[in-house]
């Protein structure tokens, strides 16, 4: 599995990955990433002018599609 960076941001309980991460944790293409957010399957935020994934919602998604569910 490719190596992904994970991120804790300062007031903030939960950890996310960059879009780039997301695809690659996921072997898909960035545009399936932006579709899974604008289906509501992913949680993504802005933060710091970057778009990231919540974790916790990557690792869902990774279930469903019956992938492993760690990082790195």
């Amino acid at each position: 599995m490719a190596e992904i960076e994970i991120y804790q941001f300062i007031g903030s309980e939960a950890e996310f990955v960059t879009i780039n991460d997301a695809a690659k944790y996921l072997h898909c293409l960035k545009s399936t990433i932006w579709q899974y957010i604008g289906f509501g399957l992913l949680s993504a935020v802005e933060i710091e002018s970057r778009w990231m994934i919540e974790w916790s919602s990557l690792q869902a998604v990774a279930a469903k599609r019956g992938q492993k569910s760690r990082a790195g």
